[in-house]
């Protein structure tokens, strides 16, 4: 009798441990096939097959559908900032797009278009640029409307940032831009061809400011909104803060 017990538990035991082996067996099973079918839907499953435009004015959606080549992309992966940044070169007015999924393969896209911020002088050059700092499309002459800056770059390719040879430069010209805008002072041009004469037409070609060189140039801003607060409506001509220091905090008013 105990002889058959022990042969009965031992049987058991195997039958117990056969099933043990073929659950696992299962689940692992179950979870490489799960993993393969999850690598294919987001590899050669699921190509994006109809594409629709929406908020484009510049560009055709025939122009889009080339430039973004969004078709034959995976539904799930696909991704807005790549796709704008894959299609800069061609479509530079593309600032950025919102996507829209209908399964298993139809996505929207909403355009939306980038503005011309200012226009860059370069070597005589016209080069409309976005708020971004991207060179969005060479014009033959000074577009209406943008502030024009004047300057020595190392490099302005359309569809990429503008490369600054002196990261000095960049930082000017942005602390010049920012602080104009929020004391309200509307910019005509900016000339950054001198790195210790810069100089900035302001107000519909009411005034020349003269800053001379970067160094103090926040507290010469400052400076400059006091002045303009005292000088009559109907007064023009240069403004000169070139010499303005904190010994010295003055600026000279040469009416035309």
């Amino acid at each position: 009798m105990e002889k058959d017990e022990v042969a009965k538990r031992r049987a058991y035991r195997r039958k117990k441990a056969r099933k043990k082996r073929v659950i696992i067996g299962f689940v692992l099973f179950l979870i490489i096939g799960l993993s393969v079918l999850i690598a294919l839907s987001l590899t050669v499953l699921f190509p994006i097959k109809n594409v629709t435009f929406s908020g484009n004015k510049i560009y055709t959606e025939e122009q889009l559908e080339e430039g973004l080549q969004i078709k034959g992309k995976n539904f799930f992966t696909i991704s807005e900032k790549k796709i704008v940044a894959n299609g800069r070169e061609k479509l530079p007015y593309v600032e950025s797009v919102k996507i829209g999924r209908k399964f298993p393969d139809t996505v929207s896209v909403e355009v939306t278009e980038a503005k011309e911020f200012a226009v860059y002088n370069v070597k005589g050059g016209y080069y409309a640029v976005s708020k971004d700092g991207y060179v969005l499309s060479k014009k033959p002459s000074k577009p209406e409307g943008v502030v024009e800056i004047k300057t020595d770059l190392s490099k302005v390719k359309i569809g990429e940032k503008i490369d600054y040879s002196d990261g000095a430069l960049e930082e000017t010209i942005e602390t010049l831009i920012d602080k104009l805008d929020k004391k309200k002072i509307k910019i005509d041009y900016i000339d950054l061809t001198s790195k210790t004469d810069i100089t900035v037409g302001i107000l519909d070609g009411r005034f020349k400011v003269m800053f001379g060189s970067k160094l103090n140039i926040e507290r010469k801003i400052d400076h400059l909104c006091v002045m303009l607060g005292k000088i009559s409506d109907g007064d023009k001509g240069t403004i000169n803060l070139s010499s303005w220091s904190e010994s010295d905090p003055t600026g000279i008013l040469i009416k035309e």
